[in-house]
């Protein structure tokens, strides 16, 4: 299950007979949406596959939320590096340093990021 959820994540509901603790933290862990026991009522089946289906959406929605904040974030974190590498070689203001970068980004056409790395791979 972990394998499937990490390599093609899909919304997976698991009926059991059982509902051990352990069971079901590690189905919950490995991926599974909704974790039902004991039992399938027909009328049940469409709306425990409705709410699994919103489930698995609002979590992979807050997933891919998180990873491009943390994109974001070792963004801001390499540039103000690099500001910095910046304003202690040529005694420049945290403006001035981030102007500099900026302005060899559009020249290079480059995105502000890489011209970060570059400052700080100088030695």
């Amino acid at each position: 299950m972990r394998a499937l959820n990490r390599d093609e994540p899909r919304p997976v509901i698991l009926f059991a007979e059982r509902g051990e603790p352990e069971q079901i933290e590690a189905a919950l862990e490995a991926g599974v949406a909704a974790y039902v026991v004991e039992g399938l009522a027909p009328a049940r089946v469409r709306p425990v596959i409705e709410v699994a289906i919103r489930r698995f959406r609002a979590h992979h929605a807050m997933k891919q939320e998180l990873e491009a904040t943390r994109a974001t974030l070792a963004a801001r974190k390499l540039i103000d590096q690099a500001k910095t590498r910046l304003m202690e070689r040529g005694r420049l203001t945290e403006e001035e340093a981030y102007r500099r970068m900026r302005q060899a980004a559009m020249n290079q056409g480059r995105r502000l990021t890489e011209v970060a790395r570059a400052i700080l791979n100088e030695s």
